[in-house]
């Protein structure tokens, strides 16, 4: 291969990544996202709320939006957490008395110097039916109180609100793993070509 159509390959490949990463940010609604991450605890009487991304391919679910913490500070295994066990089973989980429990909870709350006593964690189904994407967790309901079904009820309501945009931010990962590609693509024919 030619000097001149390395050159104009790196070109091409720059100018799609420069689409992948732009797509990329215009990927989902923070504002609304982060609406409803204000206003979920007061309606259920609870200090907290998250939403959580699943991200298949490394069996994890990151934290995209909550009440007290920043993007991706939290990420949990996919199966043993309740909010992973929301999103694998596709049913709602709510636990009771946390701090007697063993679980990835606890080292949640030693990173974040939050106590969990109780929480709600609902998913979100992807725009397929069989697919989960997310899940909105609440933590400690007022008085300790437990959770109930009008809160799952309730709940459910938020995420069929929150349904596309959690399913965009799911796909948003498969198009960072391409800008990736792309990235390693260019360094391959940057090195080709200073040689």
């Amino acid at each position: 291969m030619d000097k001149e159509l390395l050159v104009k390959k790196l070109k091409e490949l720059k100018e799609k990544q420069q689409l992948v990463e732009q797509a990329w940010e215009k990927i989902g609604n923070k504002g609304l996202i982060d609406f409803f991450i204000e206003i979920i605890p007061t309606m259920l009487n609870a200090q907290r709320a998250s939403i959580f991304v699943l991200d298949p391919e490394k069996e994890k679910v990151w934290l995209h939006s909550g009440t007290g913490i920043s993007e991706q500070e939290i990420e949990v295994p996919a199966k043993v957490s309740l909010v992973g066990k929301a999103i694998d089973t596709g049913n709602t989980q709510i636990a009771s008395h946390l701090e007697e429990k063993a679980g990835s909870h606890e080292v949640v709350d030693m990173q974040t110097g939050f106590q969990t006593y109780n929480t709600i964690c609902v998913p979100i189904q992807g725009a397929k039916e069989d697919i989960v994407t997310g899940a909105i967790q609440v933590l400690n309901k007022s008085g300790r109180k437990d959770f109930t079904d009008e809160d799952a009820e309730l709940l459910y309501k938020f995420a069929l609100q929150l349904r596309n945009n959690v399913e965009r931010i799911f796909q948003k990962q498969d198009l960072r793993k391409i800008a990736e590609e792309i990235r390693a693509k260019i360094a391959k024919i940057e090195k080709i070509l200073n040689e």
